[in-house]
């Protein structure tokens, strides 16, 4: 077993894949069109693209297979054999979104984030 790659932040700019990607699943969650996947609408928090699986934490954590933790395609694009996971926080809706992307859209257009 390697040495896994270390986590590194970035900021996506204006126009990028993960930016564009950003702004459609925070304008989706906006108008209430990702219908909850578990009986507690109120406390879900958590979405997995491309399934577009929007579930509560309990809901989440009881879930012994994630659809979208295996390769496969991307979220955004829907390129083939996706592998790498773009994470971040869609403030306004209170929503930790992890999806499956490409290369292309996962990084393409970003810049790293050093903390100071």
């Amino acid at each position: 077993m390697g040495t896994p790659e270390p986590f590194t932040m970035q900021a996506s700019l204006e126009g990028s894949p993960s930016s564009v990607l950003a702004d459609r699943i925070a304008a989706e969650l906006a108008d209430g069109a990702i219908p909850c996947a578990c009986p507690h609408p109120v406390t879900a928090d958590r979405l997995g693209l491309p399934s577009r699986t929007l579930r509560c934490a309990d809901c989440d954590a009881g879930t012994p297979e994630h659809p979208d933790s295996t390769p496969g395609p991307c979220a955004s694009c829907g390129t083939a054999d996706a592998r790498t996971w773009a994470i971040w926080l869609d403030a306004a809706a209170h929503v930790l979104v992890v999806a499956r992307v490409c290369q292309d859209c996962g990084t393409g257009g970003n810049v790293p984030v050093c903390p100071n």
